[in-house]
């Protein structure tokens, strides 16, 4: 059963405000739903203005909250607040423990029709209740206890430290390679130079082409002490620029940005004040903005209309292990995490930020924060060379899926989770088969069989089961001339009752023609007949592929 993920509240500015936060990624039982629902009837009941949100909504908006219920029936992770009374409720089927439940306020665990209490920090005594009598005890006993001297104390204090947080937070590292954007990069270095969070180092990283520092000495502004130019004697690639400004790096925490994107004003203070505040928050991103840039008589123009935010909710390892859903300008953590992720991977022509996050979110939780502050631009250029290195696939697929591969044939520190564990075997042969089954096309595509067959035949150990891998391969196979093999994988996509296509049929009997078989051809073709409405497309494939058989009769 499904919890609908509802924001619901009570007009009332004198009011507690109750966070209820769901871990949407599995399947909610029965008893965890009836818990969310009693627990937002009891508390509007008192007056209590109340959030409901599912697992991609959680981050910034805890800043809003007095109580916050984490209703757990995953792994998922969610970082209990300093600001917050937070409480665990978890249910009995729940096999998968987050390793902090030691920073909650309270524990409630379901069993049966009861519920037993317990509270590391000291806050209610430990105890069980009946389930019923759950929802009202949990309301009673924590809007009790915000007027207690020692919690009211606590969470004043830290209140007081986020408010307090610029001006004595630790300096944060802000790296920006650059290479061969000097119209981009002062608008760059100005939103740095915006940023409400004041204790920051900018290192600019000039990877080889035309000098910039005119650009940080002009105007006014961009002349301070906090920015430092560092050069490498050519144009090295991002990861290895990244690498050399390590060594110069001085903060405890490091956050990025490209030379043609900006952040907001807040992005810094926004990112901070989890690192800082949250216990055991390593590592925070927030959204950005996607927007267009354009080429006009006037010079560069941003399409407003074009804004979307394309990476947004809570990620955590398993979401990352083949895709990435981390927008790296939004990214900062702690320095030391590179001790024990390693360094850039200069091999990496593409995707190098996917590859550090992935695995820095192996050594700890990325956390979410809830509020864009970032905006990145996708434009375009004459000049393939100066075009963003995330159009590599349109230019060079072979080259882009080698850099894939690379990335997610690393292993991952043990012991992981056994769903991780399972996934990421998955991810790994697939990507093996998509590297060898696009090296196949191309050299398909230059005229190479030999070398086609070669790296298909390896692609086809790796292939996935479903349908559509096999249908993708067999016909690369047709391509390059071994019509035997496209058989065999196509045999599996015509006994997919579900998934075959009239695709499927035509290009088995293609295969059988080459093969010198108009029998089975004609045979294959006859099915078609019976089992789809065919496209006029389709037809004339059909009736060209008969008349083939038809001419081979006629040979014998």
């Amino acid at each position: 059963m499904a919890i609908e993920h509802t924001m619901t509240s009570i007009s009332s500015k004198n009011t507690p405000t109750m966070a209820l936060k769901i871990d949407d990624r599995i399947p909610a039982p029965d008893r965890a739903v009836g818990l969310v629902q009693a627990l937002v009837r009891q508390a509007q009941a008192r007056g209590l203005c109340v959030q409901q949100h599912a697992t991609r909504e959680w981050g910034l908006a805890d800043l809003e909250t007095d109580i916050c219920v984490h209703v757990l029936h995953g792994a998922t992770l969610y970082h209990p607040k300093p600001w917050n009374l937070n409480v665990a409720v978890i249910p009995e089927d729940v096999a998968e423990l987050p390793p902090n439940l030691p920073r909650y306020d309270v524990l409630c665990r379901v069993s049966g029709s009861t519920v037993a209490m317990e509270s590391p920090q000291g806050l209610i005594e430990p105890g069980q209740a009946a389930f019923a009598d759950l929802p009202a005890f949990l309301v009673d006993a924590l809007t009790d206890a915000l007027d207690e001297p020692p919690v009211a104390r606590r969470l004043e204090s830290a209140r007081e430290r986020v408010r307090a947080l610029n001006d004595e937070g630790p300096l944060v590292s802000v790296l920006l390679p650059t290479h061969d954007r000097v119209e981009f990069l002062g608008h760059a270095v100005d939103s740095v130079l915006a940023q409400t969070y004041a204790n920051w180092e900018l290192l600019v990283i000039q990877d080889g082409g035309p000098d910039v520092s005119g650009v940080l000495e002009a105007p006014e502004p961009r002349r301070d002490p906090r920015i430092r130019l560092l050069r490498t004697e050519s144009n090295m690639g991002k990861p290895a620029a990244l690498n050399m400004a390590l060594a110069h790096v001085q903060g405890a925490y490091v956050a990025y940005l490209d030379d043609d994107d900006i952040w907001l004003p807040e992005h810094l203070e926004a990112l901070m004040r989890m690192l800082v505040l949250a216990p055991g928050v390593r590592m925070a991103h927030s959204e950005g903005d996607r927007l267009e840039r354009r080429r006009t008589d006037n010079g560069w123009e941003v399409d407003q209309s074009t804004r979307t935010t394309p990476h947004s909710g809570h990620v955590s390892l398993y979401d990352i292990l083949e895709d990435n859903s981390i927008l790296g300008i939004t990214v900062a953590h702690e320095t030391a995490l590179f001790s024990e992720a390693g360094r850039f991977d200069e091999r990496l022509d593409t995707l190098v930020d996917f590859d550090m996050w992935r695995r820095l979110a192996a050594q700890t939780h990325p956390c979410h924060v809830r509020q864009v502050t970032a905006e990145f631009y996708v434009w375009a250029h004459d000049d393939p060379a100066r075009s963003q290195m995330t159009g590599l696939f349109q230019r060079d697929p072979v080259r882009y899926l080698a850099n894939r591969h690379c990335i997610l044939s690393k292993r991952l520190p043990q012991p992981m989770p056994q769903r991780v564990s399972d996934r990421w075997a998955q991810v790994r042969r697939k990507a093996c088969f998509d590297f060898l089954l696009q090296r196949g096309i191309t050299f398909v595509q230059h005229k190479r069989p030999g070398r086609a067959l070669r790296s298909l035949r390896l692609a086809r150990r790796f292939c996935p089961q479903a349908t559509v891998a096999r249908r993708s391969l067999a016909v690369v196979f047709l391509q390059a001339g071994d019509a035997k093999s496209c058989l065999a994988l196509l045999q599996h996509c015509l006994m997919d009752g579900q998934g075959r296509l009239p695709a499927d049929f035509l290009y088995a009997a293609l295969a059988q023609l080459q093969l010198g078989r108009p029998h089975p051809a004609l045979a294959l073709l006859e099915r078609l007949e019976t089992e789809f409405e065919l496209s006029a497309q389709e037809r004339e494939l059909a009736d060209r592929y008969a008349a083939m058989a038809r001419e081979v009769f006629k040979g014998e």
